[in-house]
């Protein structure tokens, strides 16, 4: 009997090996993720002909409300429906959640996406994706390259919505000829998946102050081109005498593309902490940030993120050919 009851557990014992050692060859670092999709585009036209004082007073409300809510995409491709936006939507979209305000208009020349961001803190603010119409008769296989500047709202039109991109990303991904054919279909499959960021025509990573900040001791920052494919998950500022440990200061997230905190008075220089493959990675700014900022200055920080991490994903969904 209980040489019986050992061969049974040893027979279990090698069940639960087998199905670890199978998760364990099915689970692979891979570049980036593929996940089937579906998405759709928000109207930009009506909203592009409204006038700058509309803008204006959109961007402070959002600002005003700190608006929060929405799930975020990861850095896999996920299965998700997009549903149609209209009016001011292509504004609202731009200048929303992200806070990027009306700069976000020219970011990637109008190539702009939607994105929930699922409590991730707006971690997805300023990440770049690759979407890839599935349609071979009215689409091109290269796809589109957008980016997030906003937040996607889970209203009664976009349940089950992960990004909504905006017409003229919409289109990108059409054949010649065929954009009016694929705006009709208002919704189609999609394979989309985490990419670098890239189209910033060799763009600093750049810091803009926001108006919230009170000179000399509390600092507000919009982090933009951003590059990469990372996160960016803090910011240490620090006083130009004293980089070290002991006297770093943390800009934490906000819920947008906006780090703040308390910060002492005189120049700083500042430190910017991703996740490369392997571990935290740290960049300091070339250039120091003045003790005489005010609000709505724009500051050059002398470097660019390139860093890129690669994904946990099953075999089947890392992709085997090139975009």
């Amino acid at each position: 009997m209980a040489i019986l009851s050992l061969k049974l557990e040893v027979v279990i014992f090698l069940y639960f090996l087998f199905v670890l050692l199978s998760f364990a060859t099915a689970w692979v670092a891979c570049p980036r993720c593929e996940y089937k999709g579906k998405v759709s585009y928000f109207s930009e036209e009506s909203a592009l002909s409204c006038k700058q004082a509309y803008i204006s007073f959109l961007i402070l409300l959002f600002q005003f409300m700190q608006m929060k809510i929405g799930n975020d995409p990861d850095d896999v491709l996920m299965r998700f429906r997009v549903g149609n936006l209209w009016s001011l939507d292509f504004i609202y979209h731009a200048a929303g959640a992200c806070a990027y305000g009306s700069m976000a208009l020219d970011f990637n020349h109008g190539y702009l996406a939607a994105a929930s961001f699922d409590g991730n803190e707006g971690r997805v603010c300023g990440r770049c994706y690759r979407v890839r119409c599935e349609n071979k008769r009215l689409c091109k296989r290269e796809g589109t390259t957008v980016i997030v500047t906003d937040e996607l709202t889970n209203s009664n039109s976009n349940k089950k919505v992960n990004f909504s991109l905006s017409r003229k990303a919409y289109m990108a991904m059409a054949k010649k000829g065929m954009e009016k054919q694929l705006l009709k279909h208002g919704a189609v499959h999609v394979t989309y998946k985490s990419y670098p960021c890239d189209f910033f025509n060799n763009k600093n990573l750049t810091l803009r102050v926001e108006e919230s900040s009170k000179w000399p001791d509390y600092l507000a920052v919009k982090v933009l081109y951003q590059g990469g494919q990372t996160n960016l998950y803090g910011i240490f500022a620090y006083p130009v005498s004293q980089v070290d440990p002991s006297h770093m200061m943390l800009l934490s997230r906000n819920g947008s593309a906006v780090f703040d905190n308390i910060v002492t008075s005189g120049p700083l220089k500042f430190e910017f902490v991703v996740r490369d493959d392997t571990d935290n990675l740290s960049i300091f700014a070339k250039n120091v940030f003045p003790a005489d900022w005010k609000p709505g200055m724009i500051f050059d920080t002398g470097v660019q993120i390139r860093a890129t991490q690669s994904e946990g994903c099953y075999v089947n969904k890392c992709p085997n050919d090139s975009w």
